[in-house]
């Protein structure tokens, strides 16, 4: 009599199944059976051929195995794509010839991070920015913990929330005080899955890690200085004049408009001027 086990579970000749598991993609399995001889005579194995989808790693140490002897074989899932079959082989006992069960084994993707984008207008100004990290499929397990906000020159910036589900998450920064930048990554704890428990990036801290997009952080109003370009004429005439910023990113000339100056004199003279033009057109520094 002919029994097979594995990691000491034994295997019905004809009525039993063994699955492999589930594995990530490219990440093969090797499992080891034993056979062992129950019987009073001698029994003798033809060596195993694979099924399709495994590769046999090792085959029977021995085929003619005396009563009470054992040997192993080693098959082996590569994990490439799903696969099942029926393993069997050939021996002398007539009630197990041939000996055979079916086989599976099932392979998942690793989940990662596919982007983590900006969901605020950049540069700002707002007391906080929103990211949108997005993964490669379903994950759980995303929280704070997760992430870390990097940067220069602003102080106190935080996570203030994070929310979503599936393969969508917010982020939610404090932007803190003052100017500078401001970016947020994703550190990789192996704290978040997928529905298969596939950790990711896979098994081991950092291998999932992600750098996002910087933010540029201006919370200092800018302030303007006028030049007049030659003499100051008559009222009621246009006058030139050199208008200097002292912010250092540009200025969107859309919202520069007629409301922006105000004539006055040092005689407590005060009326609203009116915008002929600027130059350059664009954004950027003024004139």
């Amino acid at each position: 009599i002919i029994n097979v086990s594995e990691s000491g579970v034994n295997i019905p000749d004809n009525t039993s199944s063994f699955n492999f598991g589930l594995t990530p993609v490219g990440t093969q399995i090797a499992k080891t059976f034993t056979v062992t001889n129950t019987g009073a005579a001698n029994a003798i194995l033809t060596p195993l051929i694979a099924p399709v989808g495994f590769s046999l790693t090792s085959n029977f140490g021995t085929t003619t195995l005396a009563p009470g002897a054992s040997t192993t074989f080693t098959l082996t899932f590569p994990g490439a794509i799903n696969a099942s079959g029926t393993l069997q082989f050939a021996n002398n006992v007539s009630s197990q010839n041939p000996f055979d069960f079916a086989i599976s084994g099932t392979v998942g993707n690793i989940p990662i991070v596919s982007s983590i984008a900006r969901a605020t207008p950049n540069p700002t100004n707002a007391t906080t920015v929103n990211y949108t990290v997005t993964f490669s499929e379903n994950v759980t397990g995303v929280d704070a913990t997760d992430f870390t906000v990097t940067g220069t020159g602003v102080t106190g910036s935080a996570i203030a929330s994070v929310t979503g589900s599936g393969n969508t998450y917010t982020v939610t920064v404090n932007t803190g005080s003052g100017d500078g930048t401001l970016g947020l990554n994703l550190v990789d704890d192996d704290s978040i899955i997928n529905a298969a428990n596939f950790y990711l990036g896979d098994k081991g801290a950092g291998n999932g890690n992600f750098t996002g997009p910087i933010y540029t952080v201006d919370k200092t109003a800018p302030t303007a200085s006028l030049t007049p370009v030659g003499a100051i004429g008559a009222g009621g005439t246009s006058q030139t004049l050199t208008v200097a910023y002292s912010d250092g990113s540009a200025i969107a000339s859309s919202t520069l408009d007629s409301s922006d100056i105000l004539v006055t004199n040092t005689s407590g003279f005060s009326q609203q001027g009116t915008l002929v033009s600027f130059a350059p057109a664009g954004n950027g520094t003024l004139p």
